[in-house]
C-alpha cells in the first residue's frame, strides 16, 4: 500500500488580493463591475477556507461576502462604518491567519 501525501494547502494568499480589491472598491465610490469582483474573490477565499476546514476563517469571509452584496447606494449611506467593519474582518483573517507567536508590524 502506498502512503497518500497531503498537499499543503497556502490559503493567506488570497487576502492581500482581497484587501486590494476592497481598497478598489472603496476607492470607486462602491462601483458595481468592483463590486461584483471583490464579492467574488470574498467567495473564493471563503470556498478555500471551508474546504481546509477552516470554519472559522470561512465564517469570517462569509461575512465579508454578505458585506459586499449591499448595494451602492446603502454603502454610500453607511460611509465610513462599512470600511471600518470590512478593515475589522480582514484583520481578524489576518490575525487567524498568522502564526502562534509572530508579532505583525504594519
Amino acid at each position: 500500500m502506498s502512503a497518500i501525501k497531503l498537499r499543503r494547502i497556502d490559503l493567506p494568499e488570497g487576502i492581500p488580493v482581497l484587501r486590494a480589491a476592497i481598497d478598489e472598491l472603496v476607492k470607486s465610490n462602491w462601483d458595481d463591475v468592483f463590486r461584483r469582483r471583490a464579492r467574488e474573490i470574498a467567495i473564493a477565499v471563503e470556498g478555500s477556507f471551508r474546504a481546509a476546514g477552516k470554519e472559522e476563517l470561512a465564517r469570517t469571509s462569509y461575512t465579508i461576502t454578505l458585506l459586499l452584496e449591499i448595494e451602492p447606494r446603502e454603502a454610500v449611506m453607511l460611509g465610513k462604518s462599512l470600511r471600518n467593519k470590512l478593515d475589522e474582518l480582514l484583520g481578524h483573517l489576518d490575525a487567524l491567519l498568522r502564526p502562534e507567536g509572530e508579532v505583525q508590524t504594519g
